[in-house]
C-alpha cells in the first residue's frame, strides 16, 4: 500500500513485483531482487518510470475501476 501511495504522490518506486502474477503484467519494473538490479533501478529511476507506474496505478487502482469490479462480483453472486 505504501508503494501505491508513493506513486500517487509523484515518487518513482522501487519495490519487488513478481512477473509470475498476471495482474502485474503491465507494471513497468518487475523481478528486481538482486543487489545490483536494485542499485541500477535506483540510479535509473526517472520521471518516465514514475509516469509508467502512475499509469498502472490509475488503470488498476482508480476508485471507479474498483467499484465496477466489486459491482460485477456482487451481480455474479445474486
Amino acid at each position: 500500500m505504501v508503494s501505491l501511495e508513493a506513486i500517487a504522490c509523484g515518487r518513482p518506486v522501487i519495490t519487488y513485483v513478481s512477473s509470475k502474477y498476471t495482474e502485474y503484467v503491465d507494471f513497468p519494473l518487475k523481478d528486481v531482487k538482486e543487489e545490483e538490479e536494485i542499485s541500477n533501478a535506483i540510479l535509473d529511476a526517472s520521471e518516465e518510470l514514475w509516469e509508467k507506474e502512475y499509469k498502472y496505478v490509475r488503470k488498476h487502482h482508480d476508485p471507479n475501476v474498483i467499484a465496477r469490479m466489486v459491482m460485477k462480483i456482487y451481480k455474479l453472486l445474486l
